[in-house]
């Protein structure tokens, strides 16, 4: 019996030590878990870095000039509301285009209502060959500055598929043959892959000018 205390402690010795070796074993378990989980951010941050920087050199890859309205200049960058709203800019289409038709419209012209319908057959027809199709209205049928709703009233009514945009501060008055004055309305000016402007028209589009522009799908293949 008197090896019994001698006993005791031996005994409970061990069991603290099974019990630390436990508690050591689920600290360990739960240090990689939480490595686990600071890893697992730190991947997830450096994601969102790697997509921001992309999203960045995407948008300094924009052809860098000499911008101008000549024949041969790159058309600098712009963003208008469109119908609904959203922003559109010029190079959003950058690197997706084969040749973008910009068209400056106004409701009061009557060439523009007549060519309006025949915009949406090119962009139907050629849209998956690259052509992008941007409509901007600068003024109503009253010549008053254009606004969202007749916007959506002109899309509407001729069903279109293509972006149409709004331009109150006719930022595409100065491409006009005349810069600045709006009276050759409409006016289309057709880009190429590069943003550089090929060719400018005012007044009603022609099979001419559809020509010149499969010419520039067909190059941009």
């Amino acid at each position: 019996m008197k090896f019994l205390p001698a006993t005791v402690a031996i005994l409970l010795m061990l069991f603290l030590c099974t019990a630390c070796e436990k508690y050591t074993s689920a600290y360990e378990a739960d240090s990689n878990a939480d490595g686990d989980v600071e890893a697992a951010d730190d991947d997830s941050l450096e994601a969102e870095l790697s997509e921001d920087t992309e999203q960045a050199e995407e948008w300094l890859d924009y052809p860098a000039g000499p911008y101008g309205n000549a024949i041969g200049d790159v058309m600098a960058d712009w963003t208008l509301l469109d119908c609904d709203g959203k922003e559109v800019s010029l190079s959003d289409y950058y690197g997706k285009a084969a040749a973008i038709l910009i068209n400056s419209s106004a409701g009061w012209c009557t060439y523009c209502r007549r060519e309006t319908p025949k915009l949406q057959e090119w962009y139907e027809s050629y849209s998956a060959d690259g052509l992008v199709i941007l409509q901007a209205l600068f003024e109503n049928n009253a010549a008053k500055p254009a606004d969202a709703a007749f916007c959506a009233g002109w899309r509407d009514q001729y069903e279109l598929t293509y972006p149409v945009l709004v331009d109150p501060e006719k930022i595409f008055s100065d491409y006009y043959l005349v810069p600045g004055q709006t009276g050759g309305t409409p006016l289309s000016v057709v880009l190429d892959s590069e943003m550089k402007i090929k060719f400018k028209h005012e007044g009603d589009i022609s099979d001419s000018i559809l020509e010149r522009i499969l010419d520039l799908l067909e190059d941009g293949r």
